[in-house]
């Protein structure tokens, strides 16, 4: 759903609204200084087993399909380029160069050039069976081949390659890495074997060291890093091969497969259940910093920067931003609650969790770092969705339909009423005076005016229905059968409006102004979209798509930043300010994890975790202050420009820049804050004195963060006389207006419709036109034909040299 479509109506609720810059709270997280999911490329097979990245490209063994080719060069965004099928099943590769060499399992070791990453080529191979991992180098290529050991290839010649040797191993040889002149390899139960590569096609063994499971080994100076299947992180001396000492173990419960380590220091260990993180600086006392639990069955990974490219079974391949030691977020506080954690609201100082055995329980989080249980109030069924208003909690209880609970004082939680209709209550949301609940299939109006007294008032069908949402613009609501629905509710019920096909199942929604938000599931992923409500057509206008590795729950919006619950993966913390292009700032995550519903109450999450009760997490530092740039005025007064403009800022106003530009030249114009969000400057640059069209451009940033464009504006002086633009009739208008202008003499004009940022909008002539009187129509509409929202408007004049504007409103 990448199509913008008419999406004119999603920054209609913020006018004008620039945002920029970051307030931060007193008590916060920046949850973008810690390792966390960043991003993903779904994989044709979705079995990817190993990874290397070169030069902006990762290059992952996907199982079946082969090896896929995927530019990175903007971790953010993975592309997938190419892709050639091996003739087996992919496992681990090497690229050295424009070659890569695969370890194809059951068709031994493939070489394929990458020199094109649009169009790999298989160029050589080498028979044999079980090739799990391989390391190249000086013209042989180590293929660690399971219970027969290690297969020595020679690649001399790539088209050509020659197996030499195979060297025996007591178990099955998982890993192998090669360096100082010696081969390590990760032998499962035997551990660790070091060979001398003083005849490069004849390894020597030199010793050992017996281990849980040794999967994979890198090995940095003396010290070879081992991930073990059953010991977890080990670290062994390999100074002398004949004496190989322990210096450090570091159990973990789940299966370590690979393992990495970064420049800053920073161990990464790949295993069944996502990423975990050690702090190597010191070898002797690896710390374990905590673990990023997503994607379901990591198998290996590689590092390039800031970043972690992880190969994982499952899903594809996962992109995690590492910055600084990699660390990841040490979370608040987990509090154990009586039995399974299923959904959270905030109200006041107090939290309220739905638990799926015990009912309604009632927290005081008067310190969020130790909330205290208060009481347990029993309800029928089991909580699923809440929402709290005006001193009541709306409660879907599974079989128990509407609860609603008194909470006016939360220590003394009582129920007031209650409807119970058919079906398994699954979401409730509230408008006005009616509570829209989700039961089995169909959605129902409850009126609530009397929370002691609810009764039904109208109902309509719904496939399964899972999360529900509603304002001013209807009610939206999500199914089993994948799609959104947008109803109209009024005094005949309940209209379907439109609905739209969402990637996966939807499991929560919610809705701001005209932008809807829908998180969603799919297999062994899930993401959250965003979608326009456009009352005027009639229709839901998807915006864009976010993938996640893990299924996604519920959301929670705050300040801009979603809260995406996401099972195993913790809580994804989504940055939306940009509808079109949302990007994952940060993930909270406290494993053993399955978040289900989160809540924001003050500078903290609270999260609804079915394995670790009720969670407590810092909220995301970053809150981006919203700026309204009511105007920008650029006048020629004699010999100098006067320019002035005014906003309205929530917080602190950062700084203003002013530049000019004319003739190739450009400088920046100093600037006087008048108060009241006021600024003036005076520009008397001697290079006004030369005539032509000078172009002011209003810059901001906050924080000393990045200079980000807020409006733009162009000024002729003096002589010849500008083209004159009329004034456009009618102005305010809706949907359209006819624009007049006049020219003192015949050529070329361009007349164009820019918005307040400066930004193109439309183009309603460019070219030769004759001298007099000319008009011209504009509809409303942009390049594309999409409806623009309400607002302020620049029509731009340009005749060779000359510019004239004039401002137009639309009014929708």
């Amino acid at each position: 759903m990448s199509s913008r479509g008419s999406a004119f109506l999603v920054l209609l609720a913020a006018g004008l609204s620039i945002p920029f810059g970051a307030a931060v709270a007193d008590t916060c997280l920046d949850y973008g200084d810690y390792i966390h999911w960043a991003a993903g490329a779904p994989l044709p097979a979705g079995e990817a087993g190993g990874v290397a990245v070169v030069d902006g490209f990762a290059y992952v063994a996907d199982g079946a399909p082969g090896l896929v080719v995927v530019d990175v060069s903007d971790p953010l965004h993975p592309e997938i380029r190419g892709s050639v099928d091996t003739p087996h099943v992919a496992a681990r590769l090497q690229v050295i160069g424009t070659l890569a060499y695969v370890a194809d399992e059951d068709a031994g070791l493939q070489i394929v050039d990458v020199g094109d990453p649009d169009a790999p080529a298989l160029r050589g191979r080498a028979a044999f069976t079980d090739a799990h991992d391989l390391a190249v180098a000086g013209g042989y290529a180590y293929v660690a081949v399971e219970g027969a050991g290690v297969a020595v290839v020679d690649v001399a010649d790539p088209d050509h390659p020659l197996r030499v040797r195979t060297v025996d191993t007591p178990g099955y040889a998982y890993g192998v890495c090669v360096a100082g002149g010696r081969l390590y390899v990760a032998d499962s139960w035997n551990g660790l074997l070091v060979y001398s590569l003083a005849d490069p096609a004849a390894p020597s063994l030199l010793g050992g060291y017996d281990t849980g499971g040794a999967q994979d080994v890198v090995v940095l100076g003396a010290l070879a890093w081992i991930a073990d299947y059953s010991d977890g992180l080990v670290v062994l001396d390999v100074a002398d091969p004949a004496a190989i000492a322990p210096v450090a173990v570091r159990p973990q419960s789940l299966y370590a497969r690979a393992l990495a380590i970064s420049p800053s220091g920073a161990c990464l260990v790949a295993c069944s259940g996502g990423l975990h993180v050690y702090d190597a600086t010191d070898p002797a006392v690896p710390a374990f910093r905590g673990a990023v639990p997503v994607g379901d069955d990591a198998r290996d990974l590689a590092l390039a920067g800031d970043w972690a490219f992880v190969a994982d079974d499952d899903w594809g391949l996962g992109v995690y931003a590492i910055p600084a030691l990699a660390t990841t977020t040490d979370l608040g506080a987990t509090v154990a609650t009586p039995g399974y954690a299923v959904t959270v609201a905030g109200v006041g100082g107090h939290v309220l969790l739905g638990s799926q055995d015990s009912g309604l329980q009632v927290f005081d989080v008067a310190v969020p770092e130790s909330p205290a249980l208060l009481t347990i109030l029993p309800l029928p069924g089991f909580p699923t969705d809440m929402v709290v208003r005006d001193g009541y909690a709306f409660v879907a209880s599974y079989s128990g339909g509407l609860q609603i609970v008194d909470v006016a004082d939360p220590a003394s939680p009582v129920v007031a009423g209650s409807l119970i209709p058919p079906g398994n209550a699954s979401a409730v949301c509230l408008y006005g005076g009616h509570a829209f609940l989700t039961a089995n299939d169909s959605l129902r109006a409850v009126d609530v005016s009397d929370p002691a007294a609810p009764h039904q008032i109208a109902a309509t069908r719904l496939a399964w229905g899972l999360a529900v949402a509603a304002n001013i613009r209807g009610v939206f609501a999500t199914a089993e059968d994948g799609l959104l629905r947008w109803y109209e509710f009024g005094a005949g019920g309940f209209t379907p409006h439109a609905s739209v096909a969402l990637p996966g199942r939807g499991t929560g929604v919610l809705i701001q102004d005209t932008l809807v938000y829908v998180s969603w599931g799919a297999g062994d992923h899930g993401g959250v979209s965003v979608l326009a409500a456009n009352g005027a057509t009639d229709e839901l206008v998807p915006l864009a798509d976010l993938m996640l590795p893990e299924y996604v729950e519920r959301l929670t919006l705050d300040r801009g930043l979603l809260y995406a619950a996401s099972g195993t993966g913790g809580v994804f913390v989504v940055d939306v300010h940009d509808p079109w292009h949302p990007r994952i700032v940060g993930n909270a995550a406290r494993p053993p994890s399955d978040a289900k519903s989160t809540a924001v109450l003050g500078d903290h999450v609270y999260v609804a975790d079915n394995l670790g009760g009720l969670v407590v997490v810092p909220r995301e530092c970053l809150a981006y202050v919203p700026v309204f740039l009511a105007d920008f005025a650029a006048t020629p007064d004699g010999g100098s420009v006067a320019l002035s403009w005014n906003v309205h800022v929530v917080g602190e106003a950062g700084e203003f820049r002013l530049e000019a530009a004319a003739a190739g030249a450009g400088w920046t114009v100093p600037a006087v804050d008048e108060g009241g969000g006021l600024w003036r400057a005076r520009d008397a640059d001697a290079r006004l004195g030369a005539g032509g069209v000078v172009t002011y451009t209003l810059r901001h940033r906050a924080d000393g963060g990045a200079w980000t464009e807020l409006a733009q504006r162009s000024v002729q002086l003096a002589t010849p006389a500008a083209p004159r633009l009329l004034d456009a009739r009618p102005n305010p208008f809706n949907p359209r207006t006819t624009i007049p202008f006049v020219l003192d003499r015949a050529g070329a004009a361009r007349l164009a419709i820019h918005d307040q940022a400066g930004r193109l909008v439309a183009v309603l002539a460019d070219g030769p036109l004759a001298a007099g009187l000319h008009e011209f129509a504009w509809d409303g509409r942009d390049s594309r034909g999409r409806a623009m929202p309400s607002g302020a408007y620049l029509a731009r004049l340009a005749t060779e040299g000359r510019v004239a504007t004039g401002k137009l409103v639309l009014l929708r």
